[in-house]
């Protein structure tokens, strides 16, 4: 408690030159901030997504079938695409061309283009309310009726920007889509005229249904085959070989046999039938060029809504953004902020010249300890030296 009174003490002795310091820095820093240090102003837009808009949608990809196991979320919204866009490359240059912002920032001479747009970088303020599904957009400058021009041409651009992004998308969508759908349909050509020449050639329509048929009627044959062999038997052995009903039986089973033969043959012949040991290398033909068929079909029905809808969202107009606020110019500067720095200060010397003060005061108790101990030695050293003289003076006696 001793030392902190002591400090105290200390502290209220010097109080005018402590206050005397802080007064004559708080003046020269208010003169600093007045003369080096320029007034900026803040100029603010608010703009929100609609739900029509294209942002407010899923990419392209979340269009395509099974798109999640291709492609899953990236986690990304509506706000930060907009933020993308506005802290683009393209989006910057075009800021600072349009308003020779070089000359505002005071880039003269030789300089780095990446020093000019940090500067513009830390003039531009974006923030995100996602809750509201809001961006608000700022701009910096010393003029606030500049910041507030070059707010409001931002967002305007920001909206022309997406809206070029957009339809060049659906623009190249559609160019896709319709090449798709040509090479598809050529294609598909090309595969009926391939599977028409496999028709004319083997003098088929359907492999299945004429194979099903043919060999119905082999097996039909065969029967009828077999019913006359008995009964050609039963009339040789009752009536003899010799009998015309038994040569008209023998004729009968000739033919059939003969018809047989014409349909399990390997030769081709002018007949409509196919040899039928021919029919598994023909049916994997004839079913492979229908499957090519029927997946281009297939194929054709999902691209051709998918066509129309590319064409429909090329010659859509929706609203990319919507301007909740325009940008006005500022009545009051928004840096820097010369009370806190000028308090800063204030604080800083406050603090400095109390230090020294209490510093001086330490060092002038330890230089007094110093001399005191000092004082002392020389003394001691005195008494011994007389102490010494006498005891020399008695020895001479």
């Amino acid at each position: 408690m001793g030392e902190r009174f002591r400090v105290i003490n200390i502290l209220l002795k010097h109080r005018y030159s402590i206050l005397k310091h802080v007064l004559i820095f708080s003046i020269i820093a208010s003169i600093i901030s007045l003369v080096f240090f320029d007034n900026w102003y803040k100029s603010s837009a608010q703009i929100i997504i609609p739900e029509s808009s294209p942002l407010s949608m899923t990419s392209v990809l979340s269009e395509i079938p099974f798109s999640n196991m291709i492609a899953p979320s990236m986690g990304t919204t509506s706000l930060d695409k907009i933020a993308g866009i506005i802290e683009s490359r393209r989006v910057k240059d075009h800021m600072i061309e349009k308003f020779n912002l070089d000359s505002v920032y005071d880039f003269t001479g030789d300089y780095y283009y990446e020093d000019l747009l940090n500067e513009f970088s830390s003039h531009l303020s974006i923030d995100l309310k996602y809750d509201q599904n809001i961006i608000i957009l700022s701009m910096y400058d010393k003029d606030p009726a500049l910041a507030a021009k070059m707010t409001n041409y931002f967002v305007n651009f920001i909206d022309s920007t997406i809206n070029n992004i957009y339809s060049t998308k659906a623009r190249e969508n559609r160019i896709f889509m319709y090449k798709r759908v040509q090479e598809t349909e050529r294609e598909l050509d090309s595969l009926n005229i391939k599977l028409q020449n496999f028709q004319e050639n083997h003098n088929l329509l359907s492999v299945p249904e004429q194979a099903k048929v043919i060999i119905e009627t082999i097996g039909g044959l065969n029967a009828q085959l077999q019913m006359k062999e008995v009964t050609k038997d039963v009339f040789g052995r009752i009536l003899g070989k010799q009998h015309s009903e038994y040569k008209r039986m023998k004729i009968e089973t000739d033919e059939l046999k003969r018809q047989i033969d014409q349909l399990v043959r390997e030769e081709e012949s002018e007949s409509v039938n196919i040899p039928v040991k021919k029919f598994p290398k023909l049916s994997r033909i004839y079913l492979d060029i229908y499957k090519d068929i029927t997946i281009k079909e297939k194929l054709l029905e999902f691209l051709y809504p998918q066509y129309e809808q590319a064409k429909i969202e090329e010659k859509k107009n929706l609203a990319n953004i919507l301007i909740l606020d325009y940008a006005h110019p500022a009545e009051k500067k928004s840096y820097p902020r010369r009370s806190l720095y000028i308090i800063f200060i204030a604080f800083l010397v406050f603090v400095s010249s109390s230090s020294w003060y209490l510093i001086k005061y330490r060092l002038s108790n330890i230089k007094f300890r110093e001399d005191e101990n000092v004082k002392e030695s020389i003394e001691m050293i005195k008494s011994d030296f007389f102490r010494m003289k006498k005891l020399l003076s008695f020895k001479k006696r």
